[in-house]
C-alpha cells in the first residue's frame, strides 16, 4: 500500500518537475566541477579524496558509457552518430578531457594527478571515444608531454594510461600518428574564464608547442626537433621503477608499440633508446645475480616475464629472486623480438649483443665464470626469437679469422681447464650450441673444419700393412689353435661370433630390400667390440637396438631443422671428391688437419675420460653424439667410420675412444673383485633411487660403463644415419 502511495507521488513529481536529460545532468556535474576551482584556496591542505569532485568527474564519466552503450543497442541509431553528452565534449562544449589533463599537471587539491589519469584510462578502455578527435587527443598528448619524473607517487596510474592508450593504437594502428612530436599544430590547453576573484591557476597552463628553446644563436620550435614517439618515452621510464606493477604494465604497453604492423613506428621505436634500455636492463640484472648463486639453480627455475607474482616475499634460497628477475627479463626480450615489426627485431637483436652479450661475456674468463657460462647457456637455450638466436651465435664463433675468436678460445680452456664443475657447465654451454644447430655457427665452429676431407689419408701416403697383417694373424690356423687354448681368449672368440649374429640380425630387419652395406657391419661391429668381454658390464653386449629409436627420432628433428641449410648430405659426393684427388696423384702435399679449438677440445677430453669424473664424461659424450647426428656427410664419415684410413697424426673420435678402452682394459681387471664391482656401479647408475648416487664407486668403473653405453648409442647413430642415406638413393 505504501509503495504504491510513493509512486503514485514520484509520478506526480515528474509531471511538475521532469527529471534532468542525460545532457542535463552531464552540465550541472560540469558546473559543479567549475563551481569547485573558481572558490578553490590554493592554501587550502584538502585532499582530492575529501572533495565531491571525483563523484562528480566519475559521474560524467558513467553518463558518456551510459550514453553509448544506449546508442549501441539503439535499432534506430545512425552509423557515426554521437550522443548529446559526446557532442558537447568533441564540441568542446564540455571539454573533460581538457579538465583531466590540466588537473594532471596541476595536482591539485593533493591527489587530483592520481585520480585524473585513472579517469583518463578509463575513458579510453570503457568508451570508444574516438581519438581522432582533437579535443581528445590534444589533451592526452600533453599528458604524455608533461609526464611525471621518476619515482613518483602516480606511476602506476600512469602505467595504466599508457597501457590503455597502446592498446587503443594497437586496435588503429592510424592513431599513431597522432602521439609523435612535433606536430605541426598543437591544440591550445584548457582557458576558463574566471566566475569569481579567487581565481585557481590551474587552468593557465601554457601549452606546449607555446614553448620554446634556445640553439645556438637563434630560437627553434619543437617543429624542428626530430620526429619521436611520444608513447615510448614514459614507457622506457617505468622500465626503471622499483614497483614490479608499473614495470609489467610498462612492459605490455611497449610489447603492444612494437608489435604494430606499421614500419614508421617501428622506424621511430628504433631511434629511440627503447632496444637499448631492454638490453641494459636484462644486463642490470644478470649482474645482480648473486656470484656465489648455485648453478643448478639455472637449470631448476623456470621463469617467464609475465608469470611470476610482483613483490613476492623473499624465498627461502638466497639468490633465487635476483635469478627470477633475470630470467624474466630475458623472456620478455625474446617475446618482445618475436613480436615486434621485424625491422624493429633486427636493430633489437643488435642491441642484445652489443648491450648485454660483450658485457656479460667478460665474466666467462673472471671470478664467477662457473655461473656466468651457466647462465649463458640457459640464456640460448631459452631463447626462440631467430634474430637473438643468430646474433648470439654470430657473438660465439666471431666474425673474423680464428685468433680473433676470444670468447670460443675461453670456452674452451674453461673446458679444459682442472675445474671438473666449470669443465661440465662448459659441456653444457657446447650442448646448447649444437642443440640450436645454428648454420653459421656449426659451419665456423665445426663443418667448415671436415667439409674439405683433410682426414683422410691420401692413396699414397695409406699403410694398408698392418691391416693386412691383422688379417692374416687372424687366418692362421695356428695363431688360432694357440688362441683356444686359453679359456678367456676362446670366451672373446664367442662374444665377437654372438655380436656379430646380433648385429646380423637387426640390420636384417632394414626397410630396404638391398642387403646392408659391409661398410656399416664392420662399423657397428668396431663400436660393439672396442670393450673386450672381460671388461663389460652389460652381459648382452651387442644390445644397441634400445638407442635406435632415440637415435632416429633425433635425426629425423635434425633433418626438420636444417631442411633449409646448405650442407653436403651424401657420402657419395665425398667418394667422388675422394676419386678426384686420386685421380690427381702429382697434386702437392695438403696440409696437417686441422680440427679446430672445438672438436680439438671434445677429442682431447674423450681421450681423458678416465681422468675426468662421470657427469663430465656423461655430458662429454651427449656432445659427440648430438654432432655425429647431424646430417653433414663429411662430419658423419669423421665421426662414424672406425676404419676411415685418416691422414697421419689425425685425431678422429674411434682412435680417443680405442685409446680409453685400452687403459681400462688393463686397469679395471686388476681391481680387487672388480666383476662384482662391475655389476653394481652398473646398477646404481642405471637406479632411479636417489639414495644409489651417493654410494660410493670407483671412477674407472664408472668411465668404464659410459664409455660401454655410448660405444652403443654411436652403432645405433651410424644404423640410422646409413638408413636415412640408403632412403635418399
Amino acid at each position: 500500500m505504501l509503495s504504491r502511495f510513493s509512486d503514485v507521488l514520484q509520478s506526480a513529481a515528474d509531471v511538475l518537475a521532469p527529471p534532468p536529460s542525460r545532457l542535463e545532468e552531464f552540465q550541472y556535474h560540469w558546473k559543479m566541477v567549475l563551481n569547485f576551482y573558481h572558490n578553490y584556496d590554493e592554501s587550502s591542505k584538502q585532499r582530492v579524496e575529501d572533495t565531491r569532485l571525483p563523484h562528480h568527474l566519475q559521474h560524467m564519466l558513467q553518463l558518456l558509457v551510459d550514453e553509448e552503450a544506449e546508442a549501441a543497442a539503439g535499432a534506430d541509431a545512425g552509423a557515426g552518430a554521437l550522443g548529446a553528452c559526446r557532442e558537447a565534449v568533441a564540441r568542446r562544449a564540455v571539454p573533460l578531457p581538457d579538465a583531466l589533463a590540466a588537473l594532471a599537471h596541476a595536482d591539485r587539491p593533493a591527489g587530483a594527478r592520481a585520480l585524473a589519469l585513472a579517469l583518463l584510462a578509463a575513458l579510453l578502455r570503457r568508451t570508444r571515444a574516438s581519438l581522432h578527435c582533437a579535443p581528445v587527443h590534444g589533451p592526452l598528448r600533453r599528458v604524455l608531454l608533461r609526464a611525471a619524473p621518476p619515482a613518483s607517487p602516480t606511476e602506476r596510474e600512469e602505467a595504466e594510461l599508457l597501457l590503455a592508450l597502446c592498446g587503443r593504437v594497437r586496435r588503429e594502428p592510424s592513431l599513431a600518428a597522432l602521439f609523435t612530436a612535433p606536430l605541426p599544430e598543437e591544440e591550445p590547453a584548457l582557458r576558463l574564464p574566471p566566475a569569481a576573484p579567487r581565481r585557481s591557476p590551474l587552468w593557465d597552463v601554457p601549452p606546449p608547442a607555446a614553448r620554446v628553446a634556445l640553439a645556438g644563436d637563434g630560437r627553434r620550435t619543437p617543429h624542428d626537433e626530430p620526429e619521436r614517439l611520444l608513447l615510448a618515452e614514459p614507457l622506457l621510464r617505468h622500465l626503471h621503477s622499483a614497483d614490479s606493477r608499473v614495470v609489467l604494465r610498462a612492459c605490455e604497453a611497449l610489447l603492444v608499440l612494437a608489435s604494430l604492423p606499421a614500419p614508421e613506428v617501428a622506424h621511430l621505436l628504433a631511434s629511440s633508446p627503447a632496444c637499448e634500455c631492454v638490453a641494459e636492463r636484462l644486463l642490470a640484472a644478470f649482474r645482480a645475480v648473486p656470484a656465489d648463486l648455485d648453478p643448478a639453480d639455472a637449470e631448476a627455475l623456470p621463469a617467464g616475464w609475465a608469470s611470476a607474482p610482483p613483490d613476492e616475499p623473499a624465498p627461502r634460497a638466497p639468490g633465487r629472486r635476483q635469478l627470477g628477475a633475470f630470467f624474466g627479463w630475458l623472456d620478455y626480450c625474446d617475446t618482445l623480438c618475436k613480436e615486434c615489426h621485424p625491422a624493429l627485431a633486427a636493430h633489437l637483436a643488435r642491441a642484445f649483443r652489443s648491450h648485454f652479450l660483450d658485457a656479460a661475456g667478460e665474466a666467462l674468463s673472471a671470478r664467477g665464470a662457473l655461473l656466468a657460462t651457466a647462465l649463458l647457456a640457459r640464456c640460448l637455450r631459452r631463447l626462440d626469437a631467430p634474430e637473438l638466436v643468430d646474433e648470439f651465435s654470430d657473438w660465439l664463433v666471431g666474425d673474423g679469422p680464428l685468433e680473433e675468436w676470444p670468447l670460443l678460445l675461453t670456452l674452451v680452456d674453461n673446458c679444459l681447464g682442472a675445474d671438473h664443475d666449470l669443465t661440465l657447465e662448459t659441456l653444457r654451454f657446447f650442448e646448447v650450441i649444437v642443440e640450436k644447430g645454428n648454420e653459421r655457427s656449426m659451419e665456423r665452429l665445426v663443418l667448415a673444419r671436415v667439409s674439405s676431407r683433410g682426414y683422410v689419408a691420401p692413396p699414397a701416403e695409406r699403410d694398408d700393412s698392418a691391416e693386412r697383417d691383422e688379417r692374416e694373424r687372424l687366418n692362421d690356423v695356428s695363431f688360432a689353435r694357440e688362441r683356444e687354448r686359453s679359456r678367456d681368449a676362446l670366451q672373446q672368440l664367442q662374444h665377437e661370433r654372438r655380436v656379430r649374429e646380433r648385429v646380423g640380425e637387426l640390420l636384417a630387419h632394414e626397410r630396404d630390400e638391398r642387403a646392408p652395406s659391409p661398410d656399416l657391419h664392420d662399423d657397428i661391429n668396431s663400436f660393439l667390440l672396442l670393450l673386450p668381454r672381460a671388461v663389460l658390464s652389460d652381459p648382452l653386449g651387442a644390445d644397441y637396438a634400445q638407442y635406435v629409436a632415440d637415435a632416429q627420432r633425433q635425426l629425423q628433428h635434425w633433418l626438420d631443422c636444417t631442411a633449409a641449410h646448405a650442407w653436403r648430405r651424401d657420402t657419395r659426393d665425398a667418394d667422388a671428391d675422394s676419386c678426384d684427388s686420386r685421380a690427381e696423384a702429382d697434386r702437392p702435399a695438403p696440409a696437417p688437419f686441422d680440427e679446430g679449438p672445438f672438436l680439438r677440445a671434445l677429442l682431447e677430453l674423450a681421450a681423458r675420460m678416465p681422468e675426468r669424473p662421470y657427469r663430465v664424461n656423461l655430458q662429454l659424450t651427449a656432445v659427440l653424439a648430438r654432432l655425429a647426428l647431424l646430417p653433414h656427410a663429411a662430419l658423419r664419415e669423421y665421426l662414424l667410420r672406425p676404419a676411415l684410413p685418416a691422414a697421419p697424426a689425425t685425431r678422429t673420435l674411434f682412435r680417443a675412444l680405442s685409446g680409453v678402452a685400452a687403459r681400462l682394459a688393463v686397469a679395471v681387471p686388476r681391481l680387487a673383485q672388480h666383476r662384482r664391482r662391475l655389476h653394481r656401479t652398473r646398477l646404481q647408475l642405471l637406479s632411479e633411487d636417489p639414495a644409489a648416487d651417493d654410494a660410493p664407486r670407483h671412477p674407472l668403473l664408472e668411465t668404464l660403463i659410459v664409455l660401454e653405453e655410448f660405444c652403443k648409442e654411436l652403432a645405433a647413430i651410424a644404423f640410422v644415419q646409413h638408413q636415412h642415406e640408403r632412403q635418399q638413393r
